[in-house]
């Protein structure tokens, strides 16, 4: 399930953006792009910038995997960018970097010069072309947020800026007031003792719910509890064998 999408080829949607101090804000731009024409570009400016790039507020899924591509090239260790994350209503941004499972930040920020970002890792330097990095963001299950896309500069020395292109934020939700429960969870058409096993393993932890095999979960869920249980192997179990 994708509950955010935005490859920046339908113009600026519900996007926002803030340029809290420097000169040049977040625009989008056909000069660089990781898919068909456009991306959203902030120039690494000689002055001291902050400026933010923010998603529309979306339902964050089960599971759920943020990715983007980007292409970055900053001032090293003295310019950067950093991905954030607030929840609905609690007025707060908190730095995703923590969660970035990969394509991490690459340096320190130095602490002089009056970076906004001073002290805090972040991307800085190169990227070598356009990258895709990878965020966690199970721990933000079933809230609403949106991410911020913040770039930082010091007051001295310019470069190239950063590029962000093709955002998505996919993982799966359980719909147990619209689903039935088949036991069909690898979504074969068929339900036998492949689809047992699978419960089984991904009760142990050899398995993660919503990922290959176990690609349809509700479907396994007949208790509805939410998630997959050892009932639910219990009712799969008797189901297979006749007893119901």
């Amino acid at each position: 399930l994708t509950t955010f999408q935005d490859n920046m080829e339908a113009g600026v949607g519900s996007w926002t953006t803030q340029l809290v101090s420097g000169v040049t804000n977040w625009a989008q731009v056909t000069t660089q792009s990781h898919s068909t024409t456009h991306s959203w570009f902030s120039p690494d400016e000689a002055i001291v910038k902050d400026n933010y790039l923010i998603t529309p507020l979306f339902q964050v899924p089960v599971n759920a995997t943020l990715t983007f591509w980007h292409n970055f090239t900053m001032e090293s260790t003295y310019d950067g960018c950093v991905i954030e994350i607030q929840p609905e209503g609690s007025g707060n941004w908190t730095d995703l970097g923590s969660l970035i499972t990969s394509g991490g930040y690459t340096h320190t920020i130095s602490t002089g010069w009056s970076n906004p970002l001073a002290g805090r890792p972040a991307w800085s330097g190169s990227s070598g072309g356009w990258q895709q990095p990878s965020v966690n963001l199970a721990g933000y299950a079933g809230q609403n947020v949106q991410i911020r896309f913040r770039i930082g500069c010091d007051s001295m020395v310019s470069s190239t800026g950063w590029y962000v292109d093709d955002v998505r934020v996919s993982g799966f939700e359980y719909q147990c007031d619209a689903v039935i429960a088949t036991g069909d969870v690898d979504e074969s058409g068929t339900v036998d003792l492949v689809d047992l096993a699978i419960i089984q393993n991904t009760l142990v932890g050899k398995i993660l719910e919503g990922q290959a095999p176990c690609t349809d979960p509700a479907a396994g869920d007949f208790d509805g509890c939410g998630h997959l249980s050892a009932a639910d192997t219990l009712t799969l179990a008797h189901m297979l064998a006749g007893n119901q």
